[in-house]
């Protein structure tokens, strides 16, 4: 959306040699195979320093390219949100002074790790800490920032739960494990966190759906953010249910136009040709592999080229020609013939001024 408001969607380039965005603040770096946002900041603390993280695709396909582009727009998205609320803070890469710039988000030098510490303020847990911990892949910088910005995502999340009186911490005894929240349980056989939901209205009424959210290793913290991700999918769940657009999703078929299942390579595939802008023709095709054979992991593939495919329709009708041949985005819009090949064209802000 904010891609569409700014009018600057590409389908981007994958030649190496002139990849392309084809959005502000995001180059593709020849020398490290990766997209960089490049963007300084506006507002707030950090008023004019620079927020540079790296988004590196999996390997060269076209497929990946483009995943890892999306990454970056949806990356650069959060932080133009971010700065036009004044709350961007870029952190400090030095290990020895390593500081998160949001309240109650510290670095752990031990640990090489960000924590939260969080107590609760409302609900059954009322007075309970929560001190989940969010460890980059490596010591570099963009993987330090990646990191800060996933503690940052998960401690919005708890404190819109805790306003809401609903986070429950959880029991760190595997013997007794509880999640705090209805339709999510343990599984001990699985060690992992299920959800046990079914679907209320639309094609798929009575289906159970039962995604798993499994930890990483038996510590506290990493029980404590598959438990959180659970929360997460489970909210998604709902919300798509009360709008009766919940699929059970299966490999044959996805259910929804220009995604289908290629029984050959596993994965969901996005099979959409660009009908405007400076792409109009080609053919845009990435994939949604699951990380296993399982029903859960092949939904959830199956829900992010979903997503994906939304936003990829949501580019291509922004750059929808007008009737004088250039792309008049925007709802509530039309153009005025003045003289024979020129056009005015009035947008809803236009005929109120009038």
């Amino acid at each position: 959306m904010e891609e569409d408001r700014l009018g600057q969607v590409r389908a981007g380039s994958y030649s190496p040699a002139e990849r392309q965005s084809g959005v502000e603040h995001i180059v593709w770096e020849k020398s490290r195979a990766a997209w960089r946002v490049q963007y300084k900041i506006q507002n707030g603390p950090d008023q004019g320093r620079q927020r540079q993280p790296l988004f590196r695709p999996k390997d060269e396909s076209s497929e990946e390219v483009e995943q890892a582009r999306l990454a970056a727009v949806e990356a650069m998205r959060r932080l133009m949100e971010e700065d036009r609320l004044g709350q961007v803070r870029a952190g400090s890469y030095s290990p020895a002074e390593r500081q998160s710039g949001v309240e109650h988000i510290v670095w752990e030098k031990s640990r090489a790790a960000w924590r939260v510490q969080y107590k609760i303020q409302n609900g059954p847990d009322q007075g309970r800490q929560r001190q989940p911990l969010f460890r980059p892949k490596d010591e570099s910088s963009e993987e330090v920032e990646q990191a800060r910005l996933a503690a940052v995502e998960a401690m919005r999340r708890l404190m819109e739960e805790d306003r809401l009186g609903q986070v429950r911490a959880g029991s760190p005894s595997p013997a007794e494990r509880q999640s705090g929240v209805k339709h999510i349980v343990w599984d001990k056989r699985k060690t992992a966190w299920c959800i046990r939901y079914k679907i209320q209205n639309g094609p798929d009424q009575g289906r159970r759906k039962t995604p798993a959210f499994r930890p990483k290793d038996e510590s506290p913290e990493e029980v404590e953010q598959a438990r959180l991700a659970a929360v997460q999918a489970l909210r998604r769940l709902e919300e798509e249910d009360r709008l009766g657009q919940v699929r059970a999703g299966s490999p044959s078929p996805s259910g929804v136009k220009h995604i289908a299942w290629e029984k050959h390579k596993k994965v969901w595939v996005i099979k959409y040709k660009v009908q405007n802008g400076p792409d109009q023709g080609r053919s845009k095709q990435p994939t949604f592999r699951p990380k296993d054979e399982s029903p859960e992991e092949v939904e959830q593939a199956r829900l992010a080229a979903v997503e994906a495919l939304r936003r990829l329709q949501e580019e291509d009708r922004a750059l929808e020609p007008s009737g004088s041949g250039v792309p008049c985005a925007g709802r509530g819009r039309q153009e005025v013939p003045l003289l024979e090949g020129l056009f005015l064209v009035v947008g809803d802000d236009a005929q109120r001024r009038l």
